[in-house]
């Protein structure tokens, strides 16, 4: 739903260091002795307590990995209305709901690399729906359906428009991506001050974007460790929306592999550029609806307006009109 950004900026920083620090021939015992004096050479973590970095630290490392990649998934990058009702937290990713379509000044940003407006919608969610249809097809899976993401402040006539678009082609069963202040899992940085200092950077910025924001500081922090580069070169493979999963069984035996070098940095940047700049408060919910022409429109000239306005049974029909 993004462009590819993201921690391929971090690989390409890192990929330089690769290069810089790797002689032709070198062995894997060379490549061990290049790692333990960059890790001996590191200085150390004023004011952190010492901590056994073995494989039990690495089993700690991955529990609070674990928790860091439910909070990604369940925390909407986009600012979505929380629902008027009480709702639990919804822990499925959007990304294995269906196709992800958030509505931005632009016009409507999918898997297409930019924006596309309202007018020229229909055509490309044939094209993708097609797509989707088919690769569905092929792993014997339901027919995909859209997932709806639209900041709480868009105009009534901008939501109406997309809306409409559905509806015409028929595609009228979906889910509205919503958030809700139920409480959700719970995880603090490692270094609520360093995520503080972050703040400026990465507030506002995609999932995706906020590790590019902070690659310079991932990849000082790295140093010469050759086990986190290469992990970071593997991971630079993955989609952005599965990178956190992709970390989480690998990175902490990486991470005691170099002598935890950095360790509570490197953990705050990952939950800067995973999380967020801030501990969330709000959490994803993901509410089927029904796109119903025929409905009673929603009142509300807001999309947060609407949504407030908006009783749980109502979303079984639901319809805004550009009025």
């Amino acid at each position: 739903m993004y462009s590819p950004m993201g921690l391929r900026s971090v690989v390409l920083s890192l990929g330089l260091a690769v290069a810089g620090c790797t002689k032709p021939g070198t062995d894997s015992s060379e490549a061990k002795n290049e790692r333990a004096a960059a890790v001996a050479d590191a200085p150390p973590d004023p004011g952190s307590e010492p901590v056994t970095c073995d494989a039990t630290h690495a089993e700690q490392l991955r529990a609070e990995l674990h928790t860091m990649c439910d909070i990604r998934e369940q925390v909407p990058d986009v600012d979505v209305p929380a629902v008027p009702w009480s709702v639990a937290p919804d822990p499925g990713s959007p990304y294995t709901r269906g196709m992800v379509l958030e509505v931005v000044p632009e016009g409507v940003r999918g898997s297409w690399p930019k924006p596309v407006s309202v007018a020229t919608l229909a055509a490309r969610l044939s094209e993708e729906y097609e797509r989707e249809r088919e690769q569905a097809s092929a792993l014997d899976m339901p027919e995909p359906v859209w997932v709806l993401a639209i900041p709480a402040g868009h105009a009534r006539r901008d939501v109406a428009e997309v809306l409409e678009v559905l509806a015409s082609k028929g595609w009228t069963q979906g889910t509205l991506w919503l958030a809700t202040e139920q409480p959700g899992p719970s995880l603090a940085p490692r270094d609520p001050a360093r995520l503080a200092q972050l703040r400026p950077r990465i507030e506002g910025l995609s999932s995706v974007e906020r590790p590019s924001a902070l690659a310079d500081d991932i990849r000082l922090n790295v140093g010469l460790c050759l086990d986190l580069i290469s992990l970071f070169l593997a991971v630079a493979t993955v989609g952005h929306d599965q990178r956190c999963r992709a970390f989480e069984p690998v990175f902490p035996e990486a991470l005691v592999g170099c002598g935890c070098v950095n360790e509570d940095e490197l953990m705050t940047l990952l939950y800067g550029g995973f999380v967020g700049a801030r501990q969330p408060q709000r959490w994803s919910a993901f509410v089927p609806v029904v796109v119903d022409p025929q409905a009673e429109p929603q009142p509300g000239a807001t999309w947060g307006e609407i949504v407030a306005a908006t009783e749980q049974g109502e979303l079984r029909a639901f319809w805004v009109d550009a009025e």
